[in-house]
């Protein structure tokens, strides 16, 4: 005689949530876990760096929450950045930054967020700190032979 194919469909049931649960433990019970199978993101997956990211620009980034002060990305997008050294200047001020303030990093190196390398300026003084680097005098004009290089093109064209 011929199974009840109700009663073969519910016993497979029954069979498949028994080996969901041995797999992946009591609280997989109930759930559906299609697309779940090893599929992991953030710290689980084998490819997690931390969160952080090194912009175009040569800073790091770090993953943020959405209601991060200083949060930014695509609308909608599923992760928020913030500048790595913008939140050690903001833990260690206890306070957001100011709409007229900068994080200038004192060596040059933008991927080095220590506190002591890191220091607050307002805009201006961040252009005059970098006026200074860049071969400008003091009234912002570039010094004689510091300026742009016009190379000659083959054929005498300039």
């Amino acid at each position: 005689m011929p199974r009840d194919p109700e009663k073969a469909r519910a016993r497979s049931r029954r069979y498949r949530e028994r080996k969901k649960i041995a797999k992946y433990g009591p609280e997989a019970a109930g759930k559906d876990m299609r697309g779940r199978h090893g599929n992991c993101s953030g710290p689980k997956n084998a490819r997690w760096n931390g969160g952080r990211i090194i912009t175009s620009q040569g800073y790091v980034a770090v993953r943020v929450a959405h209601e991060h002060p200083h949060a930014w990305g695509p609308p909608g997008s599923r992760h928020k950045y913030a500048y790595e050294h913008i939140i050690v200047a903001v833990g260690y001020l206890g306070r957001p930054l100011a709409e007229d303030e900068l994080v200038h990093h004192r060596s040059g190196d933008k991927t080095d967020n220590r506190w002591e390398n890191l220091e607050i300026l307002s805009r201006s003084e961040h252009a005059k700190c970098h006026d200074k680097q860049r071969s400008r005098d003091d009234l912002g004009r570039f010094k004689p032979g510091a300026g742009l290089r016009v190379q000659q093109m083959p054929g005498g064209a300039a």
